[in-house]
Formats: C-alpha cells, structure tokens, sequence
C-alpha cells in the first residue's frame, strides 16, 4: 500500500479487497517465503525503518520500528542527513 495515503475514516481498499489481497500474499503456493538464517542487518543505512532487528541508527525501540508511528523516526533520519527507506 502506498505510504500515508489511507487513514482509519478514508480507507484506500473495500474490506472485501483488502481480504482478497491478503490471501494472495499470503498464499504460500504462489510465494514461497525464503529460508532466513541470519536476520540482522550489517548496515543499518539499507535497512527499512520498519524493519525491527538491530543495529538501529536512532534510539527508537525496535517495536516503534515494527508497528509505528514511523513519522518521528523519518524525521530523525532525514535531520541527519539519512534517506530512509520504506
């Protein structure tokens, strides 16, 4: 879903196309999730503020960085000088 652009009182997608979508991704016969081994990231700069395994470049706990509010958390990155990806 694109970033901000549905809120609790303007959703973006019906309820029914929302179910639709969520079983499509998650229908494991059609997308077979890869096998993981090693889930933190060496380089805090190429990871997704929304990604929650450490290093962390900022003093956000790693359940804001999973679940929200991420608007304070770009704005951290963006006064130091990081591009943060979503």
């Amino acid at each position: 879903m694109p970033y901000d652009k549905a809120t609790h009182d303007k959703p973006f997608l019906k309820p029914q196309q929302a179910f639709d979508l969520a079983a499509f991704i998650n229908d494991d016969s059609i997308h077979q999730r890869p096998f993981v081994k090693e889930l933190n990231s060496p380089h805090f700069e190429d990871q997704a503020i929304d990604y929650d395994r450490g290093p962390f470049n900022d003093s956000f706990p790693s359940s804001q960085h999973k679940y929200g509010p991420f608007k304070p958390i770009i704005a951290y990155w963006k006064s130091k000088g990081l591009t943060p990806s979503y």
